[in-house]
């Protein structure tokens, strides 16, 4: 069954590059219409129940948290926001999910600034699972941070999405990371979709040139030295 159905989308920016062009693509479920609901035909109650089904982790976390609010204030406020309950219970549930992404309720009372980026990410992710959404989407949810700690985050949204049964969708570059975290892939270039390939496959038996073109032109410490660079020209 498919959870998230995407139907001829197309985003322009200012100046006439196209982000995406004519996409379909779906998305099934433990993996966008959601569950058969079409965002563009729902009223402003609608639209705000949908946004509760889909959460997302931006690239730059310290970009989407506000300096005045300390940590716990900014999980608590999803699920007050939404289901209405009391600080109390949104306090006891906050710091639960803190140790769900493996941090100490003492970073309740912290601010922003007094948090490392592997730290402040973790913290996004909490915010995000609060409203138990059905869709987590993720985008370039780790570029930002060193290898080390990507590794971190990865394992962590392993461990998340085997305990919550959860749909994830990552907006990666990194295909290192791309071939570490997913199941299905799609491959886009100027905003067209290339190619839609099963992650097992992906390393292996990429179809499309583009594709090949990208695993070719990706540095690995194991790689033939002696191996000439492949050049993505411009298609």
């Amino acid at each position: 069954m498919s959870i998230l159905d995407i139907k001829n989308l197309s985003i322009e920016y200012q100046g006439g590059t196209m982000a995406i062009k004519d996409i379909s693509m779906s998305v099934n479920e433990g993996e966008i219409i959601i569950n058969g609901t079409n965002f563009w035909k729902l009223d402003k109650k609608g639209k705000r129940e949908f946004h509760k089904k889909v959460q997302m982790v931006y690239q730059d976390p310290l970009s989407s948290f506000s300096p005045r609010m300390k940590i716990g204030e900014y999980i608590c406020e999803p699920r007050i926001n939404y289901d209405k309950i009391n600080k109390e219970l949104a306090r006891e549930e906050a710091i639960e999910l803190l140790k769900a992404v493996d941090l100490p309720k003492e970073f309740m009372d912290r601010y922003p600034h007094q948090l490392s980026g592997g730290q402040l990410q973790r913290v996004a992710i909490a915010r995000a699972l609060a409203i138990s959404p059905e869709i987590l989407i993720c985008d370039e949810a780790t570029s930002a941070l060193d290898v080390s700690i990507q590794k971190q985050i990865l394992e962590l949204f392993h461990k998340i999405q085997k305990e919550k049964n959860l749909t994830c969708l990552f907006i990666c570059h990194d295909l290192a990371v791309v071939n570490s975290i997913t199941d299905k892939v799609i491959v886009m270039y100027k905003g067209e979709l290339v190619e839609e390939i099963e992650t097992q496959f992906l390393i292996t038996s990429p179809k499309q040139e583009y594709t090949k073109l990208l695993l070719n032109s990706s540095f690995d410490i194991y790689c033939d030295q002696n191996k000439e660079i492949s050049l993505i020209e411009v298609l």
